[in-house]
């Protein structure tokens, strides 16, 4: 009967041994997370890139603020896999607007257009009803038939094209309208008399502005494509490629027409982009992680 007990005494003792040796080693009885805070930045840039600001440990997940060219995100990470439980954006970056063309390069490019052609007219203008900066250019052709250009500042693309006048049969040409101005003879210098001495047109220089034009004069919309490569652009920073966008033309209230392009990245993430349709610029972006916390505070409200 002794000998039982103390074999008893002797097997319960190896199994709190094996009991408390599981404990010490298992990974969920660890006091430290399986990453520490390096190796979880090391995580992150391995997926986005840009700069982390800051990482906290909390509740098993590291939070932290990502700083990227698209903005500043929000990453909750976890702590002992590596993976990404969430991210949002919490401010959108400036963009910086592109350069526009220098007038000396826009004028050689409509002389390379074709042979034989002069350019006797070409000025920035900026729209009343758009933000885009256009070049308004008039070609003369050795056959004396004058056409009217309108010309992407940005670009450098043509937008409109119109003959002003053309020769006529006894090989004069034939009057211009009333509204547009006659091209002036070559006499060796720039006819024009609002152009710059200099071939530079910068928008920052005052006085060199030209007037800007009636507000009869035609606006452009953007095509859906057009839409679409700008929504892409915008989040060019957003660590994973665009693999899909679909844009849907849209009006305000106010008559102010924009694009409304569905997003999609490669890893899965969704975003829906407003754009401008005029303009191109960017009025918003909004990530499914925000319309599903948005969708959450409405059902807690009702």
């Amino acid at each position: 009967m002794k000998r039982m007990s103390a074999k008893l005494v002797g097997s319960a003792a190896v199994v709190a041994v094996a009991v408390t040796g599981i404990i010490l080693w298992s990974p969920w009885g660890a006091a430290e997370p399986a990453l520490t805070r390096e190796q979880a930045e090391q995580e992150l840039l391995a997926r986005y890139s840009g700069q982390i600001e800051s990482a906290n440990l909390a509740n098993g997940r590291y939070d932290m603020l990502l700083r990227t060219d698209a903005g500043l995100y929000a990453v909750a990470l976890s702590a002992s896999s590596g993976q990404v439980q969430s991210i949002s954006r919490l401010e959108v970056a400036e963009q910086n607007p592109p350069e526009i063309l220098g007038r000396t390069r826009v004028k050689d490019l409509l002389e390379k257009r074709s042979t034989g052609t002069e350019v006797t007219r070409l000025e920035l203008e900026t729209p009343t009803d758009a933000d885009n900066p256009i070049y308004v250019a008039e070609l003369t052709e050795d056959t004396g038939r004058i056409i009217k250009l309108t010309i992407d500042a940005y670009s450098g693309d043509i937008q409109s094209e119109q003959e002003v006048s053309a020769p006529s049969a006894n090989g004069t040409d034939s009057p211009q309208p009333p509204d547009e101005p006659s091209s002036a003879p070559d006499t060796g210098q720039d006819p024009t008399p609002s152009e710059n001495p200099d071939d530079s047109t910068k928008p920052d220089d005052k006085g060199n502005q030209p007037p800007k034009p009636g507000t009869d004069e035609p606006v452009r919309l953007l095509t859906e494509k057009e839409a679409e490569k700008i929504a892409a652009k915008s989040l060019a920073g957003a660590g994973s490629k665009v693999e899909d966008t679909d844009a849907d033309l849209r009006t305000e209230d106010d008559g102010q027409a924009y694009y409304l392009v569905e997003v999609e990245l490669e890893d899965g993430r969704e975003a829906s982009v407003q754009v401008n349709a005029v303009s191109g610029k960017i009025l918003s972006t909004t990530w499914d992680e925000d319309k599903e916390n948005e969708d959450d505070n409405n059902d807690e409200n009702t």
